[in-house]
Formats: structure tokens, C-alpha cells, sequence
């Protein structure tokens, strides 16, 4: 049915590779401590982004880190 076709036009994860990054890099989320430092939960989003990285090479663990730590005054 329709819900079928719309699952296959989407993103597809084409080796057990990349499913194996999915699944870790799901892990990591599903374990964020959300009440940690900022520190510490940037440190866990650049975990979750080095997966990610590894199967489209788009995200770098740097560019999210910068915005996360843009976002809070530090040194002050």
C-alpha cells in the first residue's frame, strides 16, 4: 500500500555496516544523561555525531560542538 511505498522512497541503510552505526548511534541518544553539564552532554552528542559522520561523512563532531557551546557563555 501506500505506507510501504513511502518506507522505500526514504533513506535506506544498504549495508549491516551502516545499520550497526545506526544502532549505536541510537544507543548513545537513548543514554544521554539529560540532566549532566553541558559538557557531558556534548560530549555524548559528539559520540552520536561520529556515528552519524561514518555513514554520510556530512556531520563533524566539531561543527555540532560549536554551536552546542555557542549557545552558553563560558568564562563568565
Amino acid at each position: 500500500g501506500e505506507l510501504q511505498e513511502a518506507a522505500i522512497s526514504g533513506p535506506q541503510v544498504t549495508s549491516q555496516r551502516q545499520k550497526g552505526l545506526l544502532e549505536d548511534a541510537l544507543s548513545a541518544l537513548d543514554n544521554m544523561n539529560h540532566s549532566a553539564p553541558p559538557e557531558f552532554i556534548a560530549a555524548d552528542i559528539s559520540e552520536v555525531c561520529d556515528f552519524l559522520g561514518e555513514i554520510t561523512g556530512s556531520i563533524t563532531s566539531e561543527d555540532v560542538l560549536d554551536r552546542v557551546f555557542s549557545r552558553f557563555c563560558i568564562g563568565k
